[in-house]
């Protein structure tokens, strides 16, 4: 797809009703020009899964402190009320999509950190799961919600790179970025939103009854 053929559907589909359908055929096409920035995003969420992987099998024990020092810090949570909970799962993630999506206006650096701070830390959780012979409490305990928001995660990443692409674009050949920021806004808030708030419940109230068949 051209730039020029780019712009003229941008144009095109902005200047639809704002009904769900014309909705969906603008993610449609928009993913049609994003699509490879999503496929990075993948690649190194990928990669930094087996990195955090490896790495543990290198210096187990050192990571297993810190590993064993994060479950800490996050037991204070099994204290709270499951709405609570979810309130509380449900802006962290939002706020981090968001996050992920905005500061990649900034050469893309911040979106590229956090999926491989992500994906090193899947990796090492795997590995110490694996260990403990723990595997069907990692896959029932991350699959539920985690066939949604790591997606997003991806998804947001995808579009953090191609909004770091449009920055060095501005910069170089004063290509105009701000309708590139609005449709990336309105993606996340009329489709990516929705979708956290759902994975937040299943994660809540979903996730641990599915632990509880395995535990």
């Amino acid at each position: 797809m051209t730039r020029r053929e780019y712009i003229t559907g941008v144009q095109l589909i902005v200047g639809m009703s704002e009904g769900y359908v014309d909705g969906l055929l603008f993610l449609f096409f928009l993913y049609a020009y994003i699509r490879i920035y999503v496929i990075y995003a993948f690649i190194i969420f990928l990669v930094s899964i087996f990195a955090g992987y490896y790495t543990t099998t290198l210096e187990t024990e050192e990571l297993r402190v810190i590993f064993n020092q994060l479950l800490e810090d996050s037991s204070v949570l099994s204290t709270v009320g499951p709405v609570t909970l979810f309130i509380i799962i449900f802006l962290n993630n939002t706020i981090k999509s968001l996050f992920a999506i905005l500061l990649g206006t900034f050469f893309g650096i911040v979106p590229l950190l956090m999926v491989v701070a992500n994906g090193y830390l899947l990796g090492v959780i795997s590995y110490f799961a694996i260990e403990s012979y723990k595997l069907p409490l990692l896959m029932w305990g991350i699959i539920p919600h985690g066939i949604i928001k790591i997606p997003i995660l991806i998804i947001s990443t995808g579009y953090g790179l191609w909004l770091g692409n449009s920055f060095i674009r501005k910069i170089r050949y004063k290509e105009p970025m701000k309708q590139n920021i609005r449709i990336a806004l309105q993606i996340f808030s009329k489709y990516l939103i929705p979708l956290l708030f759902f994975a937040a419940f299943v994660e809540v109230f979903i996730t641990d009854f599915f632990l509880t068949l395995v535990i």
